[in-house]
């Protein structure tokens, strides 16, 4: 059974180098894609080939090759094509069925290293027995091995039981590698050797090196196309950049270098670039020298503006300088850049840079309001010619924004409020009028600022459960940028509105601190009331924080006596602080009032309190709360103190009972003030965890350095107050040896919980 190409049979090809005759390529491509091959087909009377640019499945611009087959498929066909070792291709087929009854078909699309016959890739096309009519597609990859310049794309056929055509078939380079050279310096002097390193020649072949087009010395490629050849640049060779060009058989690859003179300055590099108006010149060199530069308007040096260059960093040899170029100033014209040391001066000149600073139809263009900071706006005024549309652009900031003419005047204003987070400095705007299709510009006459990065902020006060009342003092931690200016709002937790000043931190710039007591003529009702803190940096930028304070004014009636009252069965607190009445503990506690354990965040206190035994709804303040229950009493002899209760006397007899805490939990976990604090030799950290975890405790000196790190390892969740159970600090840093005086910030790690204190060491 026949095989027929109702389509072209083609192949999609990116191009390869030159063997052999040439195929003259569709003009339409870009010379430097352009590269020439040669396809061949056998046997004779084959098809026809021709060379036309398309585009391919994938949507790219390639070359196809139809190859337009006879009418009658009767053998196996070969296509030859010029590749490149280490190409990337990908090969595929689109097959239209045609019977559903077709079977026991298959065609082998192989790709042969030319001459050799070895294989290098196949691509079978197996479509299933009594398949639906439709398309089949396949669709592989395969990269060029080393040393074959040269494939063949073989297409067999065997026995059809059924009907199919094949309507396309391609073949794709992805990715090819071109020989390259470098060189192991960029600028060099007459009579220094370089070397010069190359990859992705042909193997084994003869390298020869031209400097410009004199050649200077041949060489030979490895095994691996690569090579390595050390040159002495000619004492005669011109001071200027040359070319270095590496031909091996067919393949060339070219770079360069600057060529100075051994006894003037080296300049190694020079950069220049119009921005605005502006000429903006970099140089690299031998540093400690006098740069300057020049835009070569005129024949002669003394016609033409020096610029003296400021050497920006001494190690790297870099000088800068810029140049606002003159309004009206129409030419192109290269940069000259001087290099003098030692009475020796050399020269760099760069290729032509077009300049146009003609005002056109614009009379005048400025800007007001810098410098400008995130309150402030800027305020861009252009004069010219009326009708037209305007619009400025300041760069990194905004482009093409528009400017509106008021009533048809001359006059077209804009307002532009910079967006937060920006920080330009000296930069230029730049004016724009269209008229009648044609551009005109022209840049601000004065540079302008723009600061709008937010000051960040970072505000706190004691402990997040701490309570205040009227009467106490709230001292406030800012940390911010140095040099801002703090204020708060108190009016929502103060009534009488007090002002407070903050004050910045000496020796740790950027910490200020403010104090103030809430007034005992408060009139504001308990709960949790709101402290704005604001900040205003150097450049007038403003951020705020809040914070949130406990105020709680509970009637203050319980006693605290020195010894304990036994006998009660029972004992009851709420578990949750904060303000409980009396006819609501009563429920839990029975009708007698008398005896009560509070938990004040660090240890245990038994109150005897002097209140009232009956109920009523008079408010009392508590923290955490248990439940004691007492089985029996009897006398023992003890040792130590195993309840840590505070105002236990020391004694010979104790009640022995069972006790049981109900709904207990630790809360948060905190970290508590070190004591002695101040202290002078030794101190003793407190804190407590809410669930076993890895624990260390970090301490800082003012500058923010670490002075002793304090690993505590794996720690189960209770409170750690005790001597015994705290973290010590022996006063000495990692070296053992003693800190000095001052303030020293510790900081705990536990799991997800962190929190850092103040200390004070005084010696």
């Amino acid at each position: 059974m026949k095989i027929f190409f109702v389509g072209i049979l083609a192949f999609i090809f990116i191009i390869g180098p030159a063997m052999g005759q040439n195929i003259i390529l569709d003009p339409g491509f870009e010379e430097s894609e352009i590269k020439y091959w040669n396809v061949g087909i056998s046997p004779a009377g084959a098809g026809e080939i021709s060379l036309t640019k398309q585009t391919s499945y994938s949507g790219t611009q390639s070359l196809l090759v139809n190859l337009v087959a006879p009418a009658e498929i009767k053998a196996t066909y070969r296509y030859t094509f010029s590749v490149n070792p280490g190409d990337i291709f990908v090969v595929g087929a689109a097959m239209k069925i045609e019977k559903r009854e077709l079977g026991g078909f298959a065609t082998r699309i192989e790709v042969q290293s030319y001459g050799t016959n070895q294989p290098i890739f196949a691509l079978e096309a197996h479509p299933p027995a009594n398949a639906w009519q439709g398309w089949q597609m396949y669709k592989e990859e395969f990269s060029v091995p080393a040393d074959v310049y040269s494939i063949q794309v073989v297409i067999y056929h065997s026995t059809l039981t059924g009907s199919a055509w094949f309507d396309e078939l391609w073949l794709e380079r992805t990715r090819t590698f071109d020989p390259f050279l470098m060189v192991n310096a960029d600028v060099v002097q007459q009579g220094q050797q370089i070397i010069i390193r190359g990859a992705g020649f042909p193997t084994l072949q003869k390298a020869e090196l031209f400097l410009e087009n004199k050649k200077e010395t041949e060489s030979k490629t490895d095994g691996q196309g690569r090579l390595e050849i050390k040159f002495s640049i000619p004492k005669d060779a011109e001071l200027k950049v040359n070319y270095i060009r590496v031909i091996a058989g067919s393949w060339e690859a070219t770079t360069t270098v600057k060529v100075v003179s051994p006894d003037k300055p080296a300049i190694t590099g020079v950069e220049a670039k119009i921005t605005n108006g502006i000429l903006e010149v970099e140089m690299t060199g031998e540093p400690d020298g006098q740069a300057s530069f020049f835009f070569k308007l005129k024949e002669k040096e003394g016609e033409n503006e020096k610029v003296a260059m400021v050497q920006q960093k001494k190690e790297l040899g870099l000088y800068r300088g810029d140049w606002k170029i003159p309004v009206g100033t129409q030419a192109t014209a290269p940069v000259v850049v001087k290099l003098t040391k030692n009475n020796q001066t050399s020269a760099w000149e760069t290729t032509s840079l077009a300049i146009d600073t003609s005002p056109g139809k614009i009379y005048s263009f400025s800007v007001a309001g810098s410098p400008v900071n995130s309150q402030g706006k800027l305020y861009l005024t252009l004069i010219g010619e009326r009708g037209g549309s305007a619009s400025f652009t300041i760069p990194n900031l905004v482009t093409n924004s528009s400017l509106q003419d008021e009533g048809g005047t001359e006059v077209y204003r804009a307002e532009y409020d910079p967006p937060d987070g920006k920080m330009l400095k000296e930069t230029y705007a730049l004016g724009k009028l269209v008229i009648t299709g044609k551009t005109y510009s022209m840049p601000a006459p004065e540079p302008i600022t723009i600061d709008t990065i937010l000051p960040k902020i970072a505000v706190s006060f004691g402990e997040p459960d701490d309570i205040y009342r009227n009467g106490e003092t709230i001292t406030v931690l800012v940390r911010t940028d140095s040099g801002s200016k703090i204020s708060a709002e108190f009016s929502e937790l103060d009534s009488t509105k007090p002002k407070v000043e903050f004050k910045e931190d000496g020796a740790d710039k950027g910490f200020f601190r403010g104090s103030f007591s809430i007034s005992k003529d408060n009139k504001n009702s308990d709960g949790k009331k709101k402290i704005v803190a604001t900040v205003s940096n150097p450049a007038g930028n403003i951020s705020s924080a809040t914070l949130e304070v406990n105020l709680l004014n509970a009637e203050k009636f319980i006693e605290v006596r020195k010894q304990i009252s036994l006998g009660y069965s029972i004992f009851s607190m709420p578990v949750n602080p904060g303000e409980w009445k009396l006819s609501d503990l009563a429920s839990f506690i029975g009708p007698s009032l008398e005896q009560i354990i509070w938990h004040d965040g660090t240890k245990f206190i038994v109150y005897l309190p002097a209140i009232p035994v009956e109920t009523g709804d008079k408010k009392i303040e508590w923290g955490e709360g248990y439940i004691l229950k007492m089985l029996k009493a009897e006398t023992v002899i003890f040792k130590g103190r195993p309840w840590g209760v505070q105002a236990a006397p020391p004694s010979n007899q104790l009640i022995a009972f069972y006790m049981e805490v109900l709904n207990k939990g630790l809360g948060k976990s905190a970290l508590f003030q070190n004591y002695p604090n101040p202290f002078n030799a030794e101190t003793w950290i407190p804190f407590k965890l809410n669930e076993t975890s890895d624990t260390s405790i970090t301490i800082y000196d003012i500058h923010g350095r670490v002075v002793r790190k304090l690993a505590l390892g794996f720690i189960p969740a209770g409170i750690y107050q005790t001597k015994a159970s705290s973290a010590y600090w022996d006063g000495t840093d990692d070296r053992c040896e003693r800190v000095a005086s001052g303030i020293y910030f510790y900081h705990l790690k536990a799991g997800k919980f962190s929190a850092s204190r103040k200390m004070v060491i005084i010696k």
